[in-house]
């Protein structure tokens, strides 16, 4: 398994955005309006060929009367379908309001509002960052959730896949839920 240490790093480092070396601006107050970050799609782009030619190559052994195109074809079509809805422009983003977090993801929107976040942080995934969100236990039926997370995990957990860091997504996320909280 450690093997596949180097790899997988490269690869993130890759697909990685670019790092935005202006001036931070999260010592401003926080917006009165709308920002949005649209998903990074390079990840998705990089995947579809390879995908698709797997998809392809299922449909050449179905052709041959090959059972095993069967499967290939079923199952990675169903991935190629997946990347093509990923990849079309408004299917994931993340939209931070003063009012309310909004979180897309293959055009199904979830929105949180700050009224109901108890916590944000981040947690380590291996060899990724994730921004994680605790509701207030009151809140967490509201959202469709069971139970509230046990102690040390969090209810809802944001993949970043935008561009900018995490750890620059958290301080955004929570000087506006800090402000809101404030004014609450």
């Amino acid at each position: 398994m450690s093997t596949w240490r180097p790899f997988l790093s490269s690869i993130n480092t890759f697909l990685k955005a670019p790092v935005n070396d202006s001036p931070s601006t999260l010592e401003t107050p926080p917006p009165t309006t709308k920002l949005r970050y649209e998903a990074d799609h390079r990840f998705a782009q990089v995947l579809l060929p390879v995908m698709a030619i797997i998809f392809g190559c299922g449909i050449c052994l179905l052709a041959w009367g090959q059972l095993a195109g069967l499967y290939l074809s079923i199952v990675f079509g169903i991935v190629v379908a997946a990347l093509v809805i990923q990849i079309l422009p408004g299917s994931c983003y993340l939209e931070i309001d003063p009012e309310k977090l909004t979180i897309c993801t293959q055009f199904k929107a979830r929105h949180y509002y700050w009224a109901d976040v108890k916590e944000l942080g981040l947690k380590n995934l291996g060899y990724f960052e994730v921004v994680g969100l605790r509701l207030l236990p009151q809140r967490v039926k509201k959202y469709g959730l069971k139970y509230p997370a046990s102690k040390g995990e969090w209810d809802i957990m944001i993949n970043n896949r935008y561009d900018l860091p995490s750890q620059e997504l958290v301080k955004q996320l929570n000087l506006v839920r800090n402000s809101m909280t404030t004014q609450l």
